[in-house]
């Protein structure tokens, strides 16, 4: 079958010179594009590969040749459920090219060389993913191995090859939430994390809270790989939903804290990743794939609340606060918290007045430092 495959590869490339006398090629343009997948080591995927044409296009022969890594895919067997209208006049295979390495290979020729048009699906590929990462299926674009052409054996130009890709994590994507604790008021940083995250072209993320319970501020810190995350807050279809969006062309890898939301808790809450409307929540490939092998988990906020006293005080020269023995000698507001209990102390005061004068020989002036005043004591002899 290799031999004759390849033999029937030259047959094309001498259909294609053969000189009819034909008019001279009008515009035309053809677009060959391999799918993507997404799976795991171990899985078995399929690839779509389709073409579409411009009106008025139409071919009477096609030679395709596939690359693929095969120490990363493995594939099973050629084209599969290939359209109907392909099956008459074709070829092909999976196996070595010598001096190229593994490819699936596809070539038809019209019987009686009667053209036709097509803007569908034409075939599938299977293949095992032997290894974790993102794999390119791409086009072999050495002249002479993918080409259209139409009845007068004239190559079709302005064809256009879009390769595809397989993604695989290894192990598992993780998305999430850090832990929340803190006193009702309090402004809280919640860490995002997104853990094993490989060839990472788009994110989006729902997440569902009480606004009643909850303030959303924004998101800070966000990782330079994602610097154009953007995130808002709104009533999503009845889910009060903190939104955070990024895509775009080149991926990017992922394992660790991706941004932070910023946020004032009031009372407890359930954050959590809106798994139930599709499209809500999902990390994609750069071709827009939702990778399946991903893990959300989100998180309860813990307010304790917040509690107050107040203290006002009058001191004359120093005051020491017997809630944390500090001692002031300025009038002002003091605070001293501890765990979700603040003590407030308003404290004044009063300036020491000056030592008295004219005093007796057997008099003595003392200060007292309760009266903010000096006593006078002493008896006449």
């Amino acid at each position: 079958m290799k031999k004759y495959l390849l033999l029937f590869f030259g047959a094309f490339s001498a259909f294609l010179l053969i000189a009819l006398s034909s008019p001279k090629l009008k515009a035309q343009t053809i677009t060959s594009t391999i799918g993507s997948a997404v799976g795991c080591v171990g899985d078995t995927i399929t690839i779509p590969v389709s073409v579409n044409m411009t009106a008025g296009t139409s071919v009477s022969a096609i030679s395709m040749a596939i690359g693929f890594d095969s120490t990363k895919l493995e594939c099973l067997g050629g084209p599969q459920n290939l359209i109907s209208s392909l099956q008459t006049g074709s070829l092909s295979n999976c196996a070595v090219v010598p001096g190229v390495g593994k490819q699936v290979r596809f070539v038809w020729t019209s019987p009686n060389l009667n053209p036709i048009s097509i803007n569908s699906q034409i075939f599938e590929l299977k293949f095992k993913v032997l290894v974790g990462g993102s794999h390119i299926i791409d086009w072999d674009l050495t002249p002479g191995q993918c080409e259209y052409a139409n009845q007068f054996g004239q190559v079709i130009p302005n064809s256009a090859w879009l390769f595809g890709t397989v993604s695989c994590n290894s192990s598992p994507i993780n998305v999430s939430l850090g832990s929340a604790n803190g006193c009702s008021g309090d402004t809280l940083s919640i860490p995002v994390s997104i853990l094993n995250a490989n060839n990472i072209g788009a994110i989006s993320l729902a997440l569902n809270y009480n606004p009643n319970s909850t303030t959303f501020l924004g998101v800070t810190g966000i990782d330079p790989m994602i610097s154009t995350l953007i995130a808002s807050t709104n009533n999503f279809g009845g889910f009060n939903q903190i939104r955070a969006s990024w895509a775009e062309v080149t991926p990017v890898n992922l394992n660790g804290v991706a941004f932070y939301i910023r946020v004032i808790v009031n009372n407890n809450d359930n954050l959590s990743f809106d798994l139930t409307n599709t499209g809500n929540t999902e990390i994609s490939d750069p071709l827009g794939n939702p990778y399946t092998n991903v893990t959300y988990a989100g998180t309860n906020t813990s307010v304790t609340a917040s509690t107050t006293n107040t203290t006002n005080a009058t001191a004359c020269s120093t005051y020491v606060w017997s809630v944390n023995n500090q001692s002031y000698s300025a009038s002002g507001t003091y605070t001293f918290r501890s765990g979700c209990h603040q003590e407030i102390l308003n404290l004044t005061i009063s300036a020491q007045p000056p030592a008295p004068t004219g005093l007796a020989c057997y008099e003595t002036a003392t200060f007292n430092t309760t009266s903010c005043s000096w006593d006078i004591s002493g008896t006449q002899p």
